[in-house]
């Protein structure tokens, strides 16, 4: 009974039927309230930096730099650990040339020691590189967490080390498919932590947003891989020239000159425009975000779309002897909001929005 001292008279119609369904939506709102205020707060460990912040503005960007740089000096011993046992895996995998870069797979591997997730869900591995980080913070979180990786390439249990995989299910399937079975929907709805690196589509994403993220009853922090990536899209190809320090300059030089000549040629219609726009499946994934108002927290460790947060984080892993080999780190971690908890007031939501079933 969560009736507080009040009046008599009010008391007596709190203890109506209809009194109580006031009641049970009362509680209900103040769990979705606070629910919502900890993802807004940053959540447990506060991986995400309370507040909202826009990564290519530089002053938010200067806070959000100071932030992720408290985790590398936090876990700067593990970390370390880590790059030996990733370029050990890296000299095991050559022929594999996909993985995600050392900066997003450090803040993979303190968002789950941050977060501490019982389940994990990992969509596309390849040979293992991010398993293989994922299940070492599992590890160091005293291995009561699972991950389930799902890939169509039987790669993965091939590299992936034995010490490892204990904690640790994989299954050679199309994961899309998965959801559609009983089994899929209780993952889909138990899943405390995602990564997201398969088909790098917008087709893809607009299929994943809406059958895996939409039925989050809880805040899921995720990560989605290449994202803020120039270098995938075929007019800023030719831009490539190493992916190191050095050179960004000579590469965001070359990209704003393709951006120039492709649009003169296009009567000035900016359809490519920035080397900060999304690449892969980004544009319909960050459409469903602005659709939806179902995340928090967006962040993206990019020099291409994020130069004055990733810069200084560079510095910080250099600092504590963590050499970045290469700084192209696309992904974007964010928290995929419950519907209930959605950061835009469903009275302010366009009603075709308000009435569509399957945000």
């Amino acid at each position: 009974n969560i009736l507080l001292p009040i009046p008599g008279a009010l008391r007596s119609c709190l203890r109506t039927p209809c009194g109580k369904l006031v009641q049970v939506m009362c509680l209900y709102w103040l769990c979705a309230t606070a629910a919502l205020g900890l993802v807004h707060a940053g959540g447990p460990g506060s991986f995400f930096l309370p507040g909202r912040h826009d990564f290519m503005e530089s002053s938010s960007a200067a806070r959000l730099a100071k932030h992720y740089s408290g985790f590398v000096h936090k876990y700067a011993p593990e970390l370390r650990a880590e790059f030996d046992a990733a370029r050990e895996f890296k000299n095991k995998t050559r022929r594999c040339s996909g993985e995600v870069g050392s900066v997003e797979a450090s803040m993979l591997y303190v968002m789950i020691r941050e977060f501490r997730p019982r389940r994990v869900l990992e969509v596309g591995a390849l040979c293992g590189s991010s398993t293989r980080w994922l299940l070492a913070a599992l590890k160091a979180n005293g291995g009561g967490g699972i991950l389930t990786t799902f890939d169509l390439s039987p790669h993965a249990p091939r590299f992936v080390p034995a010490e490892l995989q204990s904690h640790w299910t994989f299954r050679q399937q199309d994961f899309l498919a998965y959801l559609a079975t009983p089994e899929g929907h209780e993952l889909a709805t138990s899943v405390d932590l995602v990564l997201m690196d398969a088909l790098h589509r917008n087709e893809f994403s607009a299929r994943y947003t809406r059958l895996l993220f939409a039925k989050f009853t809880k805040p899921v922090p995720t990560f989605c891989h290449d994202i803020y990536n120039p270098l995938m899209m075929p007019p800023f190809r030719q831009c490539q020239k190493g992916l190191v320090l050095d050179v960004l300059d000579a590469e965001l030089e070359c990209i704003h000159g393709v951006i120039s000549r492709e649009n003169s040629h296009r009567g000035g219609h900016d359809y490519i425009y920035s080397p900060a726009q999304t690449s892969g499946e980004g544009a319909e994934l960050t459409n469903w975000i602005a659709r939806t108002g179902r995340a928090a927290g967006l962040v993206t460790f990019s020099p291409y779309a994020a130069r004055d947060l990733a810069l200084p984080l560079i510095e910080t892993f250099e600092r504590h002897s963590l050499h970045i080999d290469q700084i192209n780190n696309p992904g974007c971690f964010f928290t995929v909001l419950p519907r209930s908890a959605s950061i835009v007031p469903r009275r302010k939501r366009p009603s075709w929005l308000f009435n569509e079933p399957t945000l």
